[in-house]
């Protein structure tokens, strides 16, 4: 029993292309009481990996949060196992407008603490510039506290009330860092 991908970017999008088959691009969340989410990872990832589903999918104690790419022939199919667990059925399944055979080249199904990120950023750029001409070199390393943080408040059932706060900063460019 499988339980991770064995194929390179390289080797799946060569596949896809070779299938020629429509793909669908899919997103869907819900938030449920998952009392083990890697038995739950573990069930998804092999019945999806045997009808050539591709993504991510976070898998959490608080519920799942999915970005995924399927074969248009294998809806149903994906559709009806979604529909055997309990808190998945008739879940809402958001399909992209515009498809792409190659939005996602694996499948990636993984046990997360929280299947919204949230949390502080330590962004740190490095830039070297090299100046070839005057055999030269220069490097210079921005870095910046950047807080992130997301609320979700869920007044009733079928309503939920998103907030996000988040605060960046731009890395001085090459350009910039001439003298």
């Amino acid at each position: 029993m499988q339980l991770y991908n064995n194929l390179s970017n390289n080797e799946r999008a060569s596949l896809i292309k070779e299938a020629g088959k429509d793909r669908l691009t899919i997103s869907f969340y819900t938030y449920a009481k998952i009392g083990n989410p890697q038995l739950l990872r573990d069930h998804l990832f092999l019945f999806w990996d045997s009808i050539d589903v591709l993504g991510r999918i976070y898998v959490a104690c608080e519920g799942i949060n999915a970005q995924l790419s399927v074969p248009a022939e294998n809806f149903n199919a994906f559709k009806a196992q979604l529909d055997s667990v309990s808190f998945l059925e008739n879940v809402r399944l958001n399909i992209a407008i515009e498809q792409s055979m190659y939005s996602f080249l694996k499948l990636k199904v993984k046990v997360r603490i929280k299947i919204v990120a949230n949390g502080l950023n330590d962004d740190t750029f490095d830039v070297t510039v090299d100046d070839i001409k005057n055999g030269t070199s220069a490097a210079r390393e921005d870095s910046e506290f950047s807080p992130r943080m997301g609320l979700i408040y869920k007044p009733r059932d079928a309503v939920s009330v998103y907030y996000s706060y988040s605060e960046s900063f731009a890395p001085r460019s090459g350009e910039q860092y001439k003298k």
